[in-house]
């Protein structure tokens, strides 16, 4: 695991020094869009002196709106149905996002940015136990996010972007606080439309794939 998470920051690194390349002719980012995927992934599970994998799929809807120069609004909703996890009947996780971003540009095809949301996370599951029966368990949290990382062109129609966070929840999670890295890929069909592909890595053990579509409404 931790020569992943090297290298995949190495990667992040690399972004940021290969976006030098950037034509001085690159078109401006909008931070005016809105996003609909699915994602699915896993996520290490330690209790009780266990450890469990458990998956992880389901739809997530985002945006951005730059309500004036160099800042934007956030907003996230994600939902995943959670399988492989013992005598599990049902089960999901519904995650809402909220915060604020600033970003600036350092040349033609390269922006930095950074944020910080707020969470706020419901779990419902139901167990259903040979000797028991059935259980339904369910419960809320908060906590925050704070993130930076890169937009950079890297060719036209190609968007590549690198991310690195911070993740903390009011919980005594085996799992928390928790650090991550990502990257995504953007490839824009039409001018305003991109589809996209990301992963998400987790330093305690989680990962996220997300395939999605965005629109861009600000230009």
């Amino acid at each position: 695991m931790q020569s992943i998470w090297r290298n995949t920051a190495g990667a992040i690194v690399l972004i940021g020094l290969c976006a030098g390349t950037a034509s001085a002719g690159a078109r401006a980012f909008d931070y005016n869009f809105i996003t609909g995927g699915y994602e699915f992934g896993q996520a290490s599970i330690a209790g009780a002196g266990t450890s469990t994998t458990i998956s992880a799929d389901g739809p997530k809807f985002s945006g951005s709106w730059a309500i004036v120069p160099h800042i934007a609004l956030l907003g996230a909703y994600q939902r995943l149905s959670l399988s492989n996890i013992p005598y599990l009947s049902s089960g999901h996780t519904s995650v809402y996002q909220l915060g604020v971003e600033g970003h600036g540009r350092v040349r033609p095809g390269l922006d930095v940015l950074g944020a910080v949301e707020y969470l706020h996370e419901s779990v419902n599951v139901s167990f259903d136990f040979p000797t028991v029966g059935p259980i339904g368990i369910s419960g809320t949290t908060n906590g925050y996010e704070a993130k930076g990382g890169v937009r950079w062109w890297a060719v036209r129609r190609l968007e590549v972007d690198g991310t690195v966070g911070y993740r903390h929840w009011n919980c005594n999670c085996s799992n928390n606080p928790d650090t991550f890295l990502g990257a995504e890929a953007r490839y824009y069909v039409l001018r305003d439309v991109s589809i996209d592909g990301a992963y998400t890595l987790y330093n305690h053990g989680g990962h996220l794939f997300e395939i999605a579509a965005s629109y861009d409404f600000g230009r």
